[in-house]
């Protein structure tokens, strides 16, 4: 158990706020465009449309990244990769009509929880190939 020392409130505003700044310019290019779509939209149906881009924009990633997988693995570790993408896609189908239950329920929130765990899985995997790439890739 340890016991903090009491500090100001603008201490601990001040303090913050550089590694805030610092997070945002972390958001990957796709999450950026996804705030402003959805800053702009007040209908829940609009909202699903922002994520479906986003979807549709990660979807593209993950095609990006198997593709840059090629150039930088053997042909038998490159069709590794595409039995575990393909496996991926199996899971994902799974997922998705798993998540589907939800808009079952009444409410258009339930529909936007639903997209938002199918955006979420899609994205998952775009940054794990990322990733992967990047770490293959990397030269000493």
């Amino acid at each position: 158990f340890q016991v903090l020392p009491i500090c100001e409130t603008s201490d601990v505003v001040s303090e913050t706020k550089p590694q805030v700044q610092e997070d945002v310019s972390k958001i990957h290019s796709i999450d950026k465009a996804l705030q402003d779509c959805m800053a702009k939209q007040d209908a829940t149906h609009e909202m699903n449309k922002c994520v479906y881009i986003a979807m549709d924009s990660w979807s593209k990633e993950i095609d990006k990244y198997l593709n840059l997988l090629k150039s930088v693995t053997t042909e038998e570790d490159y069709n590794n990769i595409l039995k575990a993408q393909k496996d991926w896609e199996t899971y994902k189908d799974s997922e998705f009509e798993a998540v589907s239950v939800i808009m079952e329920k009444q409410g258009t929130m339930f529909l936007n929880s639903t997209v938002g765990m199918k955006s979420a899985l899609i994205k998952e995997r775009a940054l794990f190939l990322k990733e992967f790439y990047d770490t293959l890739s990397y030269k000493n």
